[in-house]
């Protein structure tokens, strides 16, 4: 199982985190969808990041530890 990490800025903010508390109250179709993926990352994020798995919706950061 994969843990995901949400960036944090020098003032501890959480962009992403944050936008996903705010859709998860306004717009739970978006909310679902992002959740599944989350999920799918969770169970597949190895297989994805070594390749086995390939999904056209998820890419690598450029430029990170984590990508090319």
């Amino acid at each position: 199982m994969m843990e995901i990490h949400y960036y944090k800025d020098s003032n501890g903010h959480q962009p992403v985190y944050e936008w996903l508390k705010e859709i998860q109250k306004y717009d739970q179709i978006t909310w679902r969808k992002f959740y599944q993926l989350q999920i799918m990352l969770k169970e597949n994020g190895k297989k994805i990041h070594s390749g086995e798995i390939k999904r056209k919706d998820i890419k690598k950061l450029k430029g990170t530890k984590y990508g090319s």
